[in-house]
């Protein structure tokens, strides 16, 4: 019995060790091509591949659980906000945790488990790194553990995203999906559900120019014209019913610091998505999801105190010159010589001056003046050119 033990020892121990003297991309490997359980647990019980902020090194779990800490105290207001934190990271965690298991318990690439397959979110994860490490080979296996873990953490980061969407919808009582048959096709899309029968076609063909399914991320430039167009009703504890501001209550803009950073980091990223087209070629590589992740990635950055340029410009495959004409952090308005105002720069200007409700909260923060500045010095520097 006591051999038996010792052997057990020595196998786990050798296991162990084996996995620790492994690459970031070689354990990833392990488990996506062998199904492995032990090096999955490897990366999430031993791997401290992220960071945020000027924190120590971060497991996968302790990071995950910073965004969820960060999204419900900036992405949505209200009772629901810890719901749909606690339901994103809940839905995270699945895509790179859960390895499917055959009916004798092990792993396997043909079981059919419930929940995700984080085979699928790490083989993504694999292409990626293949694609970078094929356009700019890195200089040594220390070079190409970092950029692994940068663009890991990327890849995170955009799930994050996404699975907020996902809780999103799945909380919304008040929206539910309907297919919009056109000319060359179909397209799902979410409508609110007072919104009903042939309503929902009727006003998608008045308020939705030249639909086209052939056209690259069509549904999610639809969808986006008729998220903005429609109030998103939500319930809330009948507690809070008495406080429906009316008329005679504080407008909308005397909301707090917090609450106003979330709605311009959204405003802003929704409106550079919609408009990707007219962005440098560079920055429309991206595609609008990405764009969106990356803006919101730059506004909780500054929420943080952290630098906004070299590393982001990293994790989204962006060259350092690309990323300074785009959000640049070293363009100072009060230097003479300064050239055009990065185009992020200039688009928040714009809706802090344009925006009834930040004009109105920029005009009484004395932010105004800079925002008006901005964007004629913007002006200028085209016109000189």
């Amino acid at each position: 019995m006591l051999q038996k033990i010792c052997e057990k020892r020595r196998e786990t121990y050798h296991s162990s060790s084996r996995y620790g003297f492994m690459s970031l991309v070689d354990l990833i490997t392990e488990i996506v091509e062998k199904n492995d359980f032990d090096a999955l647990n490897e990366f999430h019980n031993n791997r401290t591949n992220f960071r945020y902020g000027h924190s120590e090194p971060l497991h996968f779990v302790e990071f995950l659980d910073l965004q969820r800490k960060y999204a419900e105290k900036t992405q949505w207001n209200g009772p629901q906000s810890v719901e749909l934190a606690d339901k994103t990271y809940d839905i995270t965690l699945d895509k790179f945790t859960n390895l499917p298991v055959d009916a004798s318990g092990l792993s396997s690439a043909s079981s059919k488990g419930k929940g995700p397959d984080c085979r699928l979110y790490f083989g993504a994860y694999l292409r990626r790194v293949k694609q970078s490490f094929a356009q700019t080979p890195p200089d040594g296996p220390i070079a190409e553990e970092i950029r692994a873990g940068k663009i890991l953490q990327s890849f995170v980061r955009y799930h994050f995203y996404k699975s907020r969407q996902e809780a999103e919808r799945h909380c919304n009582k008040f929206w539910s999906r309907y297919e919009w048959r056109i000319k060359g096709g179909r397209i799902w899309l979410y409508l609110p559900v007072s919104l009903d029968g042939n309503k929902r076609g009727e006003w998608l063909r008045k308020n939705i120019d030249n639909p086209d399914t052939s056209r690259p991320n069509e549904r999610k430039r639809i969808q986006a014209i008729i998220d903005r167009n429609f109030v998103k009703e939500r319930f809330v504890p009948l507690d809070d019913a008495g406080f429906i501001p009316s008329n005679d209550t504080s407008h909308c803009w005397d909301q707090s610091e917090e609450s106003l950073g979330r709605s311009l980091a959204t405003v802003i990223s929704e409106e550079k998505a919609d408009n990707i087209h007219k962005l440098r070629p560079s920055i429309r590589m991206l595609g609008p999801e990405h764009l969106k992740a990356l803006i919101l990635k730059i506004f909780e950055a500054i929420d943080c105190g952290q630098s906004v340029d070299g590393h982001l410009a990293s994790e989204f495959g962006l060259s350092p010159s690309t990323f300074s004409r785009f959000a640049g952090s070293r363009w100072d308005l009060s230097d003479s010589s300064s050239s055009v105002p990065p185009d992020l720069f200039r688009n928040v200007a714009g809706v802090l001056s344009g925006h009834p409700v930040f004009r109105e909260v920029s005009r009484e923060t004395g932010y105004l003046k800079m925002a008006e500045a901005t964007l004629n010095k913007g002006v200028e520097a085209k016109g000189g050119n």
